[in-house]
């Protein structure tokens, strides 16, 4: 990831930071074959971070990488999970 440098974009234009205060930072953290465009192309995943590199407060991957890193055994499991509710009526 040394390789990827640190980007920035103003916060403000996107209500992630006030407009006095705007600077949010994109650090790079995992990169992956694009499976859209094909090689050579790549996605670059990024954490928000503040300009003195703590995790902005938008930053919730932080908080999911410290919970999964308590469990590295186990497969998360990702997706929108459905069920089907019933409701029965006595006559």
């Amino acid at each position: 990831m040394s390789e990827l440098p640190v980007w920035n974009f103003d916060g403000s234009s996107t209500g992630q930071a006030p407009g006095h205060d705007s600077e949010v930072l994109l650090k790079p953290v995992r990169i992956f074959p694009d499976p859209f465009r094909g090689a050579p192309h790549l996605m670059v995943l990024c954490e928000t971070m503040l300009p003195d590199m703590t995790p902005h407060p938008g930053n919730t991957r932080v908080h999911a990488t410290a919970v999964f890193d308590k469990a590295l055994g186990e497969e998360p499991w990702y997706g929108a999970f459905s069920s089907e509710l019933r409701r029965y009526f006595a006559n």
